[in-house]
């Protein structure tokens, strides 16, 4: 008999007893699992581009009571004397509208404000009217809104959530009269990392993802001012005190801020990806080398990939995907803590370093068959080599049609 024929070995009483203890035990963390992701499935509902200001306002109350109590009070305390109903009316109507535009921004990515604006106007509405009456005023609310939406080129994106509470936290450093400078900007960022909660690998490296620097900051928050010549950031008075999102944390908290499942399509990350395996569920797993986001996850999820304009057996994965290294490049989805980043398009094999045609030596470049050889560095050669590399590279669309 062959030994991979071999009857299973015959047990005692006490020991059938204890495997099948062992097993109902693990059925029963599997279902426990399976209840706990079911549950927040329940609790976070997917994200749509419905105008539902009524729902919002409930959820707001319901998950935000504590952060939206304390923006009240903030507000009716240090900057408008109002009633605290008049002053939550108020709250409703700007969160109302940052929400729409947010998940607007999360479904469908980065936009322009003609595209957003038309985009909205499609959105299914419980309530009437969308609370935009032209592009003007749209553009004229997320330039405003600078501490949630941010522009890039002509499209406007969401900022994350540790980018916007970095603001606030530099805002109130200022406030206690601390100087924000070059000199402790990494220890600043360090005493801030300390107060996000723990057990979120990648919200301690977000807000790096939005503002790299003081003066980035200077620049684009028009409360803030970078003084070059010192390198202090430091505040434009009065407005500064006088903003309601700089001040007031449920702006920093919005709606969705914590949605299990978010996948936010408009802000994309490229990165360097160290090819680490396939992994279960079926997925090409990366870890970033970017200076940003260093040693987190990113994950291609090989289901619906396709080289180029052709779908590939996903049983049989092309060899081009196995490699050492990648550029790979995605969308965040932020409370995946280790794995926040999910790849939608991996370019094997890119033109590195090693092949800088400016500080090379050789004039050659490594050639695109896989052998390693070296050609001349011409412009035909490094054109060939480019759109060799584009066709091995794999893409998979952000949105896949149900039962797909």
């Amino acid at each position: 008999m062959q030994p991979w024929r071999r009857p299973p070995p015959l047990l005692t009483e006490e020991e059938q007893a204890a495997l099948k203890a062992q097993r109902l035990l693990a059925a029963q963390e599997r279902q426990e699992i399976q209840d706990w992701k079911n549950n927040q499935k329940k609790m976070w509902p997917i994200i749509t581009e419905d105008f539902q200001p009524e729902f919002w306002i409930e959820q707001y109350r319901e998950r935000h009571a504590e952060t939206l109590a304390r923006s009240v009070d903030i507000y009716v305390e240090r900057i408008e004397n109002l009633d605290k109903s008049e002053a939550e009316s108020l709250l409703f109507e700007i969160l109302t509208k940052i929400t729409f535009v947010e998940n607007n921004l999360t479904v469908n990515g980065a936009q322009t404000v003609e595209t957003l604006f038309e985009n909205l106007k499609k959105a299914p509405s419980a309530s009437g009217d969308i609370p935009f009456k032209s592009i003007e005023e749209l553009s004229d609310f997320l330039n405003s809104m600078y501490l949630n939406f941010r522009k890039e080129g002509d499209e406007f994106r969401n900022i994350g959530v540790q980018g916007r509470r970095w603001i606030q936290f530099l805002k109130n450093e200022l406030d206690n009269g601390n100087y924000v400078e070059e000199d402790n900007f990494h220890d600043l960022y360090e005493d801030f990392k300390r107060t996000i909660p723990a057990g979120n690998e990648f919200a301690l490296h977000e807000a790096a993802m939005d503002f790299t620097s003081l003066r980035e900051i200077g620049n684009m928050i028009p409360v803030f001012k970078y003084q070059k010549a010192t390198g202090h950031l430091e505040l434009v008075n009065p407005e500064a005190q006088e903003c309601l999102f700089i001040n007031l944390p449920i702006f920093s908290d919005t709606l969705n801020s914590a949605h299990m499942f978010k996948i936010d399509f408009s802000r994309g990350v490229s990165s360097l990806g160290v090819f680490k395996g396939i992994q279960f569920p079926f997925r090409q797993a990366f870890t970033c080398a970017g200076e940003v986001a260093s040693e987190l996850g990113a994950n291609m999820f090989i289901k619906h990939c396709s080289q180029g304009d052709k779908a590939f057996d996903s049983k049989k994965i092309p060899t081009s995907l196995i490699g050492n290294s990648a550029a790979v490049h995605g969308n965040i989805a932020p409370m995946k803590s280790k794995n926040p980043f999910e790849v939608f398009e991996v370019e094997v094999s890119p033109l590195s370093l090693e092949d800088n045609l400016c500080t090379g030596t050789s004039g050659k470049i490594i050639n695109s068959i896989g052998d390693g050889a070296r050609e001349p560095a011409d412009i035909g050669n490094v054109e060939k080599v480019l759109n060799d590399n584009l066709k091995k590279s794999v893409s998979r669309p952000a949105k896949v049609p149900e039962n797909a």
